[in-house]
């Protein structure tokens, strides 16, 4: 039988062993998992991978779009690079017929500016002219005056007419070698016609 001393010595025992054991179980595990140095320091590098994280997405969406800005620009080039492949075309066919123009242009005034020297060698005024010393034979046509005056002499006598003719408006008349050419029409150019 027991008595009241033994079971509350067993009772004292037994709680005595309870709280022991208790006191090395809670020196031996946390109150918490998340209260432990481990989890706390897990913790910490967890936030700066999601940061890096986080900031590498930022770099990737970032690069992205650059990317597709110069896809853009890109996918453009081929067609801008023709374009000014046509157009320096152009240009060069262009200029190649501005040269040729103007080398005929070159070839074009030559022959004007002999014309105009023939026809100002060829052309006469007022006065009296023997043919084929101070002019050539031929016809010569005027716009004329009025009162315009030619006469076509035998000799550098005035008395010696041929022929001879008074108007206002054109004239022509046709001189032969050896005879003489009298002009009165107020300077008036007389052409020499081929």
């Amino acid at each position: 039988m027991t008595t009241k001393k033994t079971r509350l010595a067993a009772y004292v025992g037994g709680s005595a062993l309870a709280l022991g054991a208790g006191v090395l179980v809670g020196t031996a595990l946390p109150d918490h998992p998340t209260q432990s140095k481990e989890y706390h320091a897990l913790s910490a590098k967890l936030r700066t991978v999601e940061k890096q994280r986080d900031d590498a997405d930022d770099q990737v969406s970032s690069l992205t779009s650059e990317r597709d800005d110069l896809a853009s620009q890109i996918g453009d080039l081929p067609k801008r690079e023709k374009a000014v492949k046509d157009a320096e075309a152009k240009l060069k066919s262009r200029e190649k017929r501005v040269s040729k123009r103007e080398r005929d242009v070159t070839r074009r005034e030559r022959k004007v500016g002999i014309v105009e020297k023939e026809i100002r060698r060829n052309t006469i005024h007022d006065g009296t002219y023997e043919v084929g010393v101070d002019i050539k034979a031929g016809t010569y046509k005027t716009q004329g005056s009025s009162g315009c005056y030619y006469a076509v002499l035998s000799s550098p006598n005035t008395s010696d007419i041929l022929n001879n003719n008074i108007g206002d408006g054109p004239m022509v008349v046709s001189v032969g070698q050896g005879q003489f050419l009298q002009l009165s029409c107020n300077n008036a150019a007389w052409v020499l016609q081929r």
